[in-house]
C-alpha cells in the first residue's frame, strides 16, 4: 500500500483481508498455489488389453497443498482441495517386454470423464523398447473433485508400466515408474 493512503489494488482472484494496523516495508507478494507429487514406485501389470486401469500410486510428496492423496484408501485418485485451474502432468514409463505393442494413457475426471488434451499414445514399440507416455492439462478443477491417471495397452506382456533397467546404467535411489505433477495455473 502507498504511504499516505488507505488502498489496496489487487491484481487476480481471491480474498484479501487486513486486519488491524498493518506495516509492509519493502515489497509484499501474495500467492495462492497448488502443488503435489505422487509416483508410483513398483511395475504394473496392465491384465487386459482394450480396457483402461487407473493407475494407483504408491508415495507422494509429505507436502502437497490443496491437493490430497493417500496411498491406502483409494491410491489411484489425486483428490482437489481448493477449486482452481491447475497444471496437471503425468508421465509412465513403460516397457515393452514380450511383443511389440501401443501404450495409452489420459486424466481422467471424477470417475467419469477423460479431461481433453490429456490422451496420450505410444508409437508401436518393438519387443523389449521402452517408452514413455507423457501428457499434460491445464484445467478448472472444483473442491471436492478427484483425478486419477489411466493407462492401457493393446498388448498384454506382462508389467506394461516399467523402467528398462540395463546393467550398464547406474541405479537411481528411488525408481519411479510413474508420477503425476500438480501446480496452480
Amino acid at each position: 500500500i502507498p504511504a499516505g493512503t488507505n488502498s489496496l489494488q489487487a491484481i487476480g482472484t481471491g480474498d484479501l483481508t487486513l486486519q488491524g494496523n498493518t506495516t509492509v516495508n519493502g515489497e509484499l507478494t501474495v500467492s495462492s498455489r497448488a502443488y503435489g507429487m505422487v509416483y508410483r514406485t513398483t511395475a504394473f501389470n496392465l491384465t487386459a488389453v482394450n480396457t483402461w486401469f487407473d493407475l494407483p500410486f504408491t508415495g507422494g510428496s509429505t507436502s502437497l497443498f490443496n491437493v490430497s492423496h493417500s496411498t491406502t484408501v483409494n491410491p489411484e485418485r489425486i483428490f482437489v482441495n481448493q477449486p482452481g485451474t491447475y497444471s496437471i502432468r503425468y508421465v509412465v514409463h513403460t516397457r515393452h517386454q514380450g511383443a511389440g505393442h501401443h501404450m495409452v494413457g489420459r486424466i481422467y475426471q471424477n470417475g467419469s470423464a477423460e479431461l481433453p488434451g490429456s490422451f496420450f499414445k505410444t508409437d508401436a514399440m518393438v519387443s523389449g523398447a521402452s517408452a514413455s507416455l507423457v501428457g499434460h492439462v491445464i484445467v478448472s478443477l472444483s473442491a471436492g473433485d478427484f483425478v486419477t491417471v489411466q493407462v492401457g495397452t493393446d498388448v498384454d506382456d506382462g508389467n506394461e508400466v516399467d523402467v528398462f533397467d540395463n546393467a550398464t546404467l547406474p541405479d537411481p535411489a528411488t525408481r519411479i515408474y510413474a508420477s503425476e505433477n500438480w501446480r496452480w495455473a
